[in-house]
């Protein structure tokens, strides 16, 4: 079977970047309700991983690097995955 690469890309993409966007958006709101809740108190292991709470911030949880790439290589994986259901499929 002659797979289509644009398409395989282009799926990869859209799932990488909408991950990433969910990310930002619905999963901040849900793991930090309270911004300034972390003005005196500690993040757990996970959230320090994922966010990190500076003076740059004023002590408002961002999104760290790590946050960033595990954001796209997730999607990305999860997009993949998507690709190869619908090429077998076809």
């Amino acid at each position: 079977m002659n797979e289509d690469k644009s398409l395989k890309y282009i799926i990869i993409s859209l799932f990488s970047i909408g991950l990433m966007l969910l990310n930002q958006t619905i999963v901040y709101e849900i793991l930090i309700p309270d911004l300034c809740y972390y003005h005196e108190n500690e993040m757990n292991l996970i959230l320090e991983l994922f966010y990190a709470a500076n003076g740059g911030s004023n002590g408002h949880p961002e999104p760290t690097i790590l946050n960033f790439f595990f954001s796209l290589i997730l999607g990305g994986f999860i997009g993949f995955r998507i690709y190869k259901a619908i090429s077998n499929n076809i």
